[in-house]
């Protein structure tokens, strides 16, 4: 397949699988492809080489929103937490990203918003952890190894919650729990696209054990005050440790690595892509301005301030 400005162009690759890529609306109508209904996205996935692929043009944020899901992934991997993997894809002349499932053939999966709505008749428009502490409990309550469940879903949530907090990603409703012979675990994450979108005030999702109403603060720094403020120094640590992945120096480094993942060979030579500008420097001042705002928050509530870069202080 031949990468094009970053972007591998697939069309030769659905032909040869038998899919009409006249336009994407021949495409998304072959009966080789799924359509996914409900997002607000184009995504549609169809089989290559024995994986079930996902491909997704978005029709709100374009190409930032493609990098938002690059960028988050780099970023899960240095604190930890298993994400999808992504790269730029065309399909039809549409720009977009494309990845593996992240479903393995013979686990199950329950999507935590479908547990929460057991109980409460409803999907709810904000996770909280109280609210999914207590519904797990529920869940599990008749499993002979619930404690171990539990614990495992508690800790990996937590996580997930802090990294949401540290990148505000305010879009936590693809959770899901996976189950791969006897053992339960959080599945990988993925859909980050809206990772330091412009709506963050009012978009974080992702609460602590209250309604995050405001429309005036930030609500991503609303869930991060008050999660310090009943948390215990473990936890508090875990924050102070991970503040660097959010650091200017670490954005440039994964940038670097979203430049040569979406590299390519031009006369005999590999030639990294360069991410767009503006959309660099978009992440960039978010990031920058976000990052001083949670460690005004982080620092009432440790000793022993940081600095802006993320590091202890001596």
């Amino acid at each position: 397949m031949v990468r094009e400005n970053g972007y591998v162009n697939w069309d030769d690759t659905l032909k040869k699988l038998g899919i009409d890529t006249t336009s994407l609306d021949t495409v998304m109508g072959s009966d080789k492809v799924t359509v996914i209904k409900g997002s607000r996205s184009n995504v549609f996935s169809f089989k290559h080489d024995g994986n079930n692929l996902f491909f997704k043009t978005n029709l709100i944020g374009g190409e930032e929103f493609y990098y938002a899901e690059l960028l988050a992934e780099e970023l899960a991997k240095d604190y930890g937490i298993p994400c999808a993997s992504y790269d730029l894809a065309k399909i039809c002349g549409h720009t977009g990203v494309i990845s593996k499932d992240i479903r393995k053939e013979n686990a199950t999966y329950i999507n935590l918003k479908d547990i929460i709505k057991m109980y409460h008749g409803e999907v709810i428009n904000n996770f909280d952890l109280l609210t999914i502490s207590k519904d797990l409990n529920n869940y599990y309550k008749n499993r002979e190894n619930r404690e171990e469940i539990l614990a495992t879903l508690y800790s990996q949530i937590i996580d997930i919650f802090i990294f949401d907090v540290l990148v505000a990603q305010f879009d936590p409703f693809n959770l899901m729990i996976m189950e791969d012979n006897g053992k339960v675990s959080m599945a990988p994450i993925f859909d980050n696209e809206y990772m330091q979108w412009k709506d963050r005030k009012t978009g974080f999702h992702f609460g602590v054990d209250e309604k995050l109403d405001s429309k005036d603060k930030d609500r991503a720094l609303i869930a991060f005050d008050r999660f310090l403020s009943i948390s215990n120094d473990v936890f508090i640590k875990k924050v102070v440790d991970k503040m660097w992945i959010i650091g200017e120096n670490n954005l440039e480094a994964k940038f670097g690595v979203i430049e040569r993942k979406t590299g390519s060979i031009i006369e005999k030579q590999f030639v990294p892509t360069p991410v767009p500008p503006d959309i660099k420097n978009r992440f960039m001042t978010m990031f920058n301005d976000y990052r001083k705002k949670l460690i005004e928050v982080l620092n009432k509530h440790i000793e022993v301030p940081i600095v802006e870069n993320g590091r202890i202080k001596k």
